[in-house]
This record gives structure tokens, sequence and C-alpha cells, in this order.
């Protein structure tokens, strides 16, 4: 067995959280990141380059790997006008940098827009999955089948923890998401169905896939809405588009609420980011549905924040009240990670052992550590998962972690609920992470260098 799968192996135990207890955990994280390490540089160019820059050639300790993590930029390093003029070819040679697999078996004839793109890649085994943030420029990253089925194992092992519901598809599953895309919440949807949710009694918002190309449209939109800059055209578009998708959502939401209601005392699984849960109580406070009386075993969650909308400063203790008798599950996470860190008692989000997390300073560069006690900076992970793409990543929130035991009494590290944005704390771009103008220099170099080769 390798190191890395002795590391994924810990998930199986019945509490993985405290596998630091009676394991050298950094000793086995470091061979991990060695064999991967090893495994990885000669097949993606992007790690090979960057290692090369920073004199890494071998990983001896776990701090070797900061030099050669990535910015979570990187994977979106690309020029904005790939997509907007559909240079497919240039956007595949881009995305052939930070992958691990050869892009050769790629068909780009006749591709039409961002999806259909993205549709060619999954053809030719490249299972990308993508995130859009405020900006509207989105993230690509490869993963493989591998992949794919290890980071379902490992989600539906862990969430919901301490007492994750059980892996025999008899719960009924409710997702307040598409039930296919290119998302991480889609992925673990997907991955809740396989080991979780009941034939029959599984329930999403639409079986219309995600549509990366519209969703960036959608951000664009509401970015230059917000500053003032949209022109009169894109803000009658705008609005028509929601008034042409509000009667839809809203039939999906109630179908989804009598649903609900009418599983309420079977212990049920229930997760959709904020904004599309507040909907969904909206609509159920419409059709007279009442609060509480679910299932004690039942488990909801809303994720990630509100994305702009106008919620009640009070929204999370309404949405508690209506799932009354359920119980909450929160973790913390990032599109980059394959699973996220779930809370404790305490207040306090535990991270895996799969994951290695360091706390970094303002630029990514330089480790902050203390052995106990809070430590407050950058979060960066070493992920060992990913087959697909290099799994180290500087991320854009600053935490502050504690590496001592946790009041919980399990043992660290833990992460403070208190997670901002760094660029809000701090004023620091993220594209201004020391490694971001390197890896987008080195990126931009090798896509000309490939395109003007005789």
């Amino acid at each position: 067995m390798t190191a890395v799968d002795e590391l994924l192996a810990l998930s199986r135990r019945t509490d993985p959280i405290s596998a630091a207890d009676d394991i050298d955990l950094p000793e086995l994280q470091l061979a991990a990141a060695r064999e991967r390490f090893a495994e990885l540089r000669p097949r993606i160019r992007l790690l090979d380059q960057r290692a090369s820059d920073m004199g890494v050639d071998g990983i001896e300790k776990l701090d070797d790997l900061v030099p050669v993590l990535f910015a979570h930029t990187a994977y979106k390093s690309y020029p904005a006008s790939f997509v907007d003029k559909g240079q497919w070819e240039r956007l595949t040679l881009w995305f052939s940098t930070v992958s691990s697999t050869s892009m050769d078996g790629v068909d780009l004839d006749g591709v039409v827009d961002v999806d259909d793109w993205i549709a060619r890649l999954e053809a030719a085994g490249h299972g990308v999955f993508s995130s859009s943030g405020t900006s509207g420029k989105a993230s690509f990253i490869d993963q493989t089948q591998g992949d794919i089925d290890r980071i379902a194992d490992l989600l539906t092992r862990l969430w919901g923890w301490p007492s994750p519901p059980p892996r025999d598809n008899s719960r009924p599953l409710f997702s307040l998401t598409p039930s296919a895309g290119p998302a991480r919440l889609v992925y673990a949807y997907q991955a809740q169905a396989k080991y979780t949710g009941r034939p029959g009694a599984i329930y999403t918002l639409t079986d219309e896939p995600i549509r990366m190309g519209e969703l960036n449209r959608i951000m664009r939109l509401q970015q230059a809405l917000a500053s003032g800059k949209a022109t009169p055209a894109e803000v009658a578009q705008f609005e028509a588009g929601i008034a042409g998708r509000a009667e839809d959502m809203r039939e999906s939401y109630r179908r989804i609420a009598l649903a609900l209601d009418a599983h309420r005392h079977e212990p049920i699984v229930f997760h959709g980011s904020w904004p599309q849960v507040w909907a969904l109580l909206e609509v159920c406070r419409d059709v007279g549905i009442a609060e509480g009386g679910f299932h004690p075993e039942s488990i909801y969650l809303g994720s990630g924040g509100t994305k702009g909308m106008n919620l009640p400063d009070d929204y999370q203790e309404q949405v508690a009240r209506f799932f009354g008798g359920a119980r909450r599950y929160r973790g913390y996470g990032m599109s980059e990670t394959s699973t996220h860190s779930p809370v404790c008692e305490h207040g306090r989000y535990h991270v895996p052992p799969w994951l290695t997390l360091f706390v970094l300073d303002e630029t990514g560069e330089a480790v902050r550590y203390a052995p106990t006690g809070p430590v407050t900076g950058r979060a960066a992970y070493w992920d060992p998962v990913w087959d697909g793409h290099w799994g180290a990543t500087i991320s854009g929130d600053w935490i502050t972690a504690d590496y001592g035991r946790c009041p919980c009494g399990r043992p660290g590290p833990s992460v403070e609920d208190s997670v901002r944005r760094a660029k809000d704390v701090i004023g620091i771009e993220d594209d201004k992470i020391s490694c971001a103008g390197a890896i987008e220099a080195y990126v931009r170099g090798a896509i000309t260098t490939a395109v003007d080769r005789p």
C-alpha cells in the first residue's frame, strides 16, 4: 500500500478526525507528499517549472511544499479572450499546463461555447470541474475518474460528522442543485446519490445541467450592475432573464417543498447553498408547510455565502427553526480541496488527516506556525487525493488556526469560525500572492511558445 493509500484509508475509521492520536500523522503526510511530487512533477508542466524556479528537487520536510504551492488563481490564469473569442485551441493549451494528462484525444472541431469545450474534454477523459467567482471568470481544474471516485468516497464518509448518515442508499436526499454540471456542489450531490440517497426519493432543483457560459455571463452582469457600469440594454437583458426563469424555479421549489413535507418524519439528508435554502423556505411558507417536526436523525446543511442576495440578518436562525428536530451540519472548505473541514461541538473546523494545512503570511511565502495557541494568516492546503492536477493550493482565505488540542478533546489542527477573505482583511488582492505572477507569466509564455512554434 502506498503512503497516499494509507492516508486516505484513515477516512474509514470511526472517527478519522482523531487519527493523529495513535499514528505519526506528519510523517505519513510527508511520505504521501514525496510520492505525489515524484509522480506528478514529470506530468504537470507548471509544477515542473515552478519546482525548477524554486530549486525544489524533492520533498524532505512538509515545509518544502510551500515553494511549490499554486495560487488558487492558477486555475483561471488564462486570458479571458480565449473564452470570449472562442479560442479553444489556446484555452486547451493553457489547460494542458495545469493538467497531468495529455490533451491529445480532445476533439475541438466545431466547439461553439465554453460548455461545449468542457463536454469535449469530458469525452476525452478529463473530468473538469469549474467555479465562477464574482469576476465572472471561471476556473477550470482537471480530475481523473479515479479522483472523482475518491472524493465521492471521502465526502460521504465525512459528511455529517461525527455521525455520518449510513452509506446504504436508505435516505431521502434533497439537493438544491442541478443534477449535472461541472461544479463541486453537483459532484457532492452525485456522491450522495451514489452512496446515501434512496432510489425514488432523490430530489434536485432541475435536471438541466449547470452551464458555465450562462453562469459567467450572469456574474459579469451582476458585477456591472453593482458598479453602475451596466448599459440599459444589459440591465434589460438581466431583468428579462430573471423574469423568464422565476416561474420555472418557483415550481421547482414548490415540488421540493411538498416532497420535503412528505418525508419530514423520515431521516433525510438535505443540502444547498444559503440563497437556495432561503428561497425554498419562502416557498414552504407560501404553500403553508409548518416549521419543525423533522426526524431527529435528519441532517441539513446550508453552505457558502449569500452571493450578494439581501437576506435577513437572522436567515440562518429562521432556517434552523424550519428544520426543527433535525441536526445542522457545518463545514469549511474550498473548491480546490477534495473535502471540507467539519465543525465540532465547540464551533471549530477540524482539518481531516488527509489534508495538510499551512498558515502562511500575506504573500504566501513564509509559514506561520505555533505548536499550540492561535496562529493567523493565509490558508493553504496540500491535498494528496488528486491525480489529475497538483493538489497544493494557496487560498484566498484569512484564517486563525490552532495546531494543538481542541477544547472538544480532539487533536488539531482546527480552524476558528472566523474565516474571511484575505483581501478584505489585509488589502492584498489574490493575484498579488507571490507565486501568482510567476505562474501566470509561465503559463502565458508556454501558450505563446506552443502557438508560435513552426
